[in-house]
């Protein structure tokens, strides 16, 4: 059950990923990326950068924390095999070509700060999920404040970075995702 929770999270982000590359970016493809992290939160699946909160804290144990790293990234290199049978690739491949290609001369230091602002982004969304939050019916669509606001930010998420990596080809560029999973 726990891995087909994290390969199911990698899907979902895979998705919420193929999503914001189909709209090209900019404010419908952050929205479309909250949907994946909506996904998440209302399946309650295991995402690695939850679970990583979850091994600092001491919830989990090293060996959990990787194979929801793995099954999240099974789920992303599914999604990424779908987004292609799909025949929406030239589209997909420009925005994935064009997020990597934005990143490929930015230093260690904003990667990092990058990082550091998705999981903080991240978290708040899941704290508003979890404590429910919510203005009259919206509580659902509020969690995806915080994930589209990281997207327009520009800012990396090593798990939904995998796919624009697999669509780009920038593999060169693999240093940014180890990056970001240090935050």
């Amino acid at each position: 059950m726990y891995k087909g929770r994290a390969l199911a999270a990698g899907m979902a982000i895979g998705l919420a990923g193929l999503l914001n590359c189909y709209f090209g970016g900019g404010y419908v493809g952050a929205i479309a990326f909250g949907f994946g992290l909506l996904v998440v939160l209302a399946l309650k699946l295991d995402l690695f950068t939850g679970k990583m909160r979850a091994w600092i804290d001491g919830e989990i144990n090293w060996k959990e924390l990787i194979i929801t790293f793995l099954g999240n990234g099974l789920g992303i290199l599914l999604m990424y095999v779908f987004g292609i049978a799909l025949q929406a690739y030239p589209n997909i491949k420009e925005t994935a070509i064009k997020i990597m290609l934005m990143r490929s001369e930015l230093p260690f230091s904003i990667i990092y700060i990058r990082g550091i602002i998705c999981g903080i982004c991240v978290q708040i969304a899941v704290d508003m999920w979890n404590k429910n939050l919510s203005i009259g019916n919206a509580h659902p669509f509020l969690a995806m404040l915080p994930a589209t606001a990281f997207v327009l930010l520009g800012c990396n998420h090593c798990i939904a970075d995998l796919l624009y990596l697999f669509y780009s080809g920038a593999f060169k560029q693999v240093w940014q995702i180890l990056v970001a999973l240090i935050d």
